[in-house]
This record gives structure tokens, sequence and C-alpha cells, in this order.
């Protein structure tokens, strides 16, 4: 009998995915990004991304093909590019001008973004997250069409996962429609860098295209009350001119 190969980076994902990690959650309140890569902005095509972060290639056309991406403000499907893809006119934000990445999967499942988090602060619970379109239009669904799925993982730069999450099957819509997608985790003690890796489950060819946008990390910090007086005070009071708003 003819031994079975298994690749190392599907061996490398099982592996992964068995792994449990703590569930963790946020029962402050989470502050502004400390941490916010939204591509940028300015006038198409943008820049490629730097070396290592993505295995894809880049393209400087506004319609990557299987195994490429781009950096855009806008993609229009039915003029230009792919007949099955949503017309996206920008960016999650809303910017006209701004950037996003426009990727088109490579054939073979495989991690498509890798990214260092830099300057976090140790023992502080976080929450990641990154907003993601299916390219792919409703009415160009069915079931020989793959939709995306991506794998979340962060770990310290020694290589310790420290959260793990699956988008599952991302929907097709009937017009351009940006998800959150994230989870939470927490940094060890002395640990302030961690890595992102993003991996596309589903094959390519035949569907199997997004935008990514804003990734960020928030830190979760305690909830903060307020009040006139005291934090039981009341949160709203009329004053005249002159008078004191300590005084209950």
């Amino acid at each position: 009998m003819r031994p079975i190969k298994v690749k190392l980076f599907l061996l490398i994902i099982f592996i992964a995915l068995t792994i449990k990690t703590k569930a963790q959650t946020c029962t402050g309140s989470l502050g502004d990004p400390v941490i916010n890569q939204d591509f940028g902005s300015g006038t198409n095509p943008g820049s490629p991304l730097a070396a290592g972060v993505t295995t894809l290639t880049y393209v400087s056309s506004n319609c990557p093909n299987d195994g490429e991406y781009t950096i855009s403000n806008n993609i229009s499907g039915a003029n230009n590019c792919h007949s099955t893809w949503q017309n996206v006119t920008s960016n999650h934000s809303g910017n006209p001008n701004g950037y996003m990445m426009i990727v088109n999967a490579s054939y073979q499942p495989s991690i498509f973004f890798t990214q260092t988090a830099s300057g976090l602060c140790p023992n502080t619970t976080y929450e990641f997250s990154s907003y993601i379109l299916n390219l792919i239009t409703l009415a160009a669904s069915g079931p020989d069409v793959s939709e995306p799925n991506i794998t979340f993982s962060i770990a310290t730069t020694l290589g310790q996962i420290l959260a793990i999450n699956s988008t599952g099957i991302i929907p097709p819509t009937a017009g351009p429609t940006w998800n959150k997608y994230g989870m939470y985790f927490t940094t060890p003690a002395n640990v302030t860098n961690v890595v992102v890796t993003m991996t596309n489950n589903a094959p390519g060819g035949n569907g199997n295209d997004l935008i990514l946008d804003d990734i960020t990390f928030r830190a979760c910090g305690p909830i903060i009350q307020t009040g006139f007086a005291s934090i039981t005070g009341a949160t709203e009071k009329e004053l005249c001119q002159g008078s004191n708003a300590i005084t209950p």
C-alpha cells in the first residue's frame, strides 16, 4: 500500500485547531484602537504590502486573478473585472480614497496574511478584529462556488498560540456587505508583540474572493462610571451660569 502524504501546512492547521485555548471575554469596556491597519489612502493603485505580510502576488491591476491581490480604493466587478464580483465604491470606513486589500485567493488553502502587532501591554485583554467583504454576488453564488472561510490565529513571537477563531463560511449578499470578525486574547507577562495570521480555508478557482479592511486591536479596560457629585449621581443636570456642578 502506498503511503499517504500529508501536507505539512494542513497538519499544522489541524494541530492548531485542536489546541484548546481559554475563551476570552471583555467584562469592561473597549477603548479606541491601539493598532489600526487600514491600508492607507490615495489614488489607485496603492503600494504593495511589506515583504512577508502575504504569500499572494501583488498586481497593480484593479482586477487580481487567482493567487493575487491588489491595494485599491474601489473595485468594479460588473464593468472592468470579474462579472461575479460586487461593485465596491469605497472601503469599510466609507472613505472614497481609502485603500483596502482585495484578495483573489489561491487555489490551495493556505496562510495568506501574516503581520506582527507591536507595542501591546503585557497581561492585558485585547479584542482583535477585521472587516471582511465577500466579493461574490448572491446571484453568482451556488453549490460549485467557494465562499470565503478564514481562520484567525494570534500567537507570541515564540509561537505560543493565544487564540484561534474562524469566520466560518461568509455568505454571499445581494449588495456589498462588510462583516466584522474577531476574538479576544490576553497577552502573557512580558509579551508586548504578537503575530497575526489569516488562513484561507476554502479552495480558490471558482469563488473565494474577498476584501480585507480595518484590522484593529482594542484594549479591554474597566467600565468608567460618571455622575454629578458621585458615580451614583445624576448623569444629566441643568446648570445656571455661575452655579456649582459638584453640588448634588
